[in-house]
């Protein structure tokens, strides 16, 4: 396995920012992540998670990418498509699933052993998160809420967009780490503008750690 800035010029093309280096070798995960739009923070994210998954233990095999658009979603599945081409994976090594309304894709819920990024709307993946998936069978319900609330990493991406689900993703977060989880269950916001007050609630008080540009 090459380091995390070889890993980085080879599915970009490009040397990573001070940013990017430091996120890929974070050992411990930044709350938030407060990045100008056009700055590789997508890239960033998942080759992050790539990498962490590589070269050290305890990492979720799942990285569950919310988003507050279908063009977002569209945008950040071919940017995931282009990252695993460009490292010579495949489809079945590294499934990029796309959970949105009106999108027939292969069922994500298939394989819960596998490593696979999952990119979806909020309203698709935050309702899963909370035993009550749009547009799924009520008997599918309790398979998601596992999956979705053990052995992930979320990010939610664009964050000021996200209205109360903002909220309700920090708090899930807090439910988590204050009740436990079946697997380890990480949660990173980015965005170039973060309210950072909108993230503490009454289970999640501290915003905790951030991560953006350096100031020179």
């Amino acid at each position: 396995m090459p380091d995390f800035e070889e890993l980085f010029r080879i599915a970009t093309g490009f040397d990573p920012y001070a940013y990017q280096r430091e996120l890929g070798s974070a050992g411990v995960l930044p709350s938030v992540l407060e990045i100008p739009t056009g700055a590789g923070k997508t890239q960033a994210l998942i080759l992050a998670w790539l990498f962490a998954r590589r070269t050290r233990s305890g990492v979720p095999r799942r990285l569950v990418y919310a988003l507050p658009m279908r063009s977002l979603v569209e945008q950040t599945c071919r940017v995931a498509i282009a990252l695993r081409e460009r490292l010579g994976l495949d489809g079945d090594s590294l499934p990029v699933r796309v959970l949105m309304g009106g999108e027939a894709a292969a069922d994500w819920r298939e394989r819960p052993e596998a490593e696979q990024i999952v990119i979806g709307t909020i309203d698709m993946l935050l309702s899963r998160a909370l035993n009550r998936g749009y547009g799924e069978s009520r008997f599918q319900w309790p398979v998601s809420f596992g999956l979705l609330n053990a052995d992930c990493r979320w990010v939610f991406d664009e964050v000021q967009l996200m209205g109360p689900a903002r909220v309700t993703s920090a708090q899930l977060d807090g439910l988590r780490c204050k009740l436990g989880a079946a697997g380890v269950c990480e949660t990173i916001w980015a965005s170039a503008t973060v309210d950072l007050e909108s993230l503490r609630t009454v289970d999640r008080p501290e915003v905790g750690s951030r991560l953006g540009l350096p100031a020179s």
